[in-house]
């Protein structure tokens, strides 16, 4: 079996090489896609996977090939022109697929493509219906609810033609990866074979031991990910400030809206965009983690945030809001906000710490324990290939 896997994912050298140079998108779908690939190459020979990247940059290419371990990772030639970009990335798209099929004919063929890259699997879609390849959308989010979210005044003519694309174009694939359950419903409406797979947790974090002689001498907060408003960060600075214990510090690492009005006197901590290697370094040090996401808004059921199996995998103990894309059977691994005001976020903070430091740490090594032996990208990955090998 051979797999074309369409996505922004580079190798972890190209992408600490940009991060170097100052890249400040694209960690999220890094660490996904970077350990979905990883995982799916455990399951495959050399040569079985192909990465054809879009990089998260719009500077200009300076490579196009790389190998890691077994993955093969073609890089689209970039041009730091919008309208020039994307016709090479839909020329070179094609061009690549049909060579690919070719190569690999009498061979059964996946084509993997995230459902948000319409422009690039467009002509990708072209080439497998050529060759009767499988197709496969992995679904992150739901396309025309992700972009009425970024932009919330009245869509564009682009977004709107856009969105009626990939309502069109959900159907067409022959079996789906998706966040959440509720996904099946609104992109699977042929009822073909799909599973969920909310995430992963790096599988190598059984090798990073959480010691509570290694924790912090302060009793630390921490949240990393999108400093924004609609991501309830705001809620979350106003619950810090009213905290009696002063003591307790309420450390911040991300981009977003709010990171430039940031009020960091007394308890606030702001550290801005940190390497991955480092935040989980710091999130395993950290007394508590925090994921404050309002549970309001119909995109909650189709949101599962990737900080949750970062957060539970780093064996430090995790409050979160009860968001409806979170399957029960996590709850029973972290503390819950139930009342999402500053009041509430307070009291659920002082509520986990009235338990003490030695059960945080037990209950955080728990959630550790869970997501390792559970929800590992081995593990998931696993599920994957076996949904690839039945279509």
């Amino acid at each position: 079996m051979k797999i074309l896997y369409l996505s922004s994912v580079t190798s972890d050298k190209l992408f600490s090489d940009l991060f170097n140079k100052g890249l400040t998108i694209g960690y999220v779908g890094q660490k996904y896609h970077g350990m979905f690939v990883k995982g799916l190459e455990c399951h495959l020979e050399d040569g079985d996977l192909t990465v054809l990247s879009q990089p998260p940059t719009a500077s200009r290419s300076t490579i196009f090939t790389e190998k890691q371990n077994k993955i093969s990772f073609i890089y689209v030639p970039i041009i730091p022109v919008l309208a020039i970009k994307q016709f090479i990335a839909i020329c070179f798209s094609f061009i690549y697929a049909f060579g690919w099929c070719l190569k690999n004919v009498g061979q059964k063929k996946i084509v993997v493509c995230s459902i948000m890259r319409i422009y690039q699997f467009v002509p990708i879609l072209l080439v497998a219906y050529l060759f009767r390849c499988r197709k496969v959308t992995i679904a992150c989010d739901v396309p025309w609810i992700t972009m009425t979210q970024i932009k919330l005044a009245k869509p564009s003519r682009k977004q709107r033609f856009v969105i009626s694309i990939s309502k069109k174009l959900c159907s067409i694939f022959d079996a789906y990866v998706f966040l959440t359950e509720s996904m099946n419903e609104l992109l699977n409406p042929k009822g073909k074979s799909y599973i969920v797979v909310e995430g992963f947790c790096d599988i190598n974090m059984a090798n990073r031991p959480n010691r509570q002689e290694d924790k912090y001498d302060r009793d630390v907060i921490l949240y990393a990910g999108g400093l924004n408003v609609k991501y309830g960060i705001g809620t979350l600075v106003e619950a810090a400030k009213r905290m009696k214990d002063q003591g307790v510090e309420l450390w911040l690492y991300g981009l977003g809206d709010l990171a430039k009005t940031l009020d960091t006197d007394g308890n606030i901590k702001y550290f801005g965009p940190r390497s991955n290697d480092e935040v989980v370094a710091a999130e395993m040090k950290a007394t508590l983690l925090v994921n404050p996401r309002p549970t309001e808004g119909e995109y909650t059921r189709y949101s599962f945030p990737s900080k949750t199996l970062e957060y539970m995998a780093s064996g430090t103990y995790m409050l979160t809001t009860r968001l409806a894309g979170i399957p029960d059977e996590y709850f029973g691994y972290c503390g819950v906000i139930d009342n999402e005001t500053p009041e509430g976020i307070e009291k659920a903070i002082t509520d986990a710490f009235s338990l003490g430091r030695e059960e945080l740490h037990r209950r955080g090594l728990a959630a550790k324990d869970f997501v390792l032996n559970n929800k590992n990208n081995m593990i998931q990955t696993k599920r994957v290939f076996d949904l690839f090998q039945s279509l």
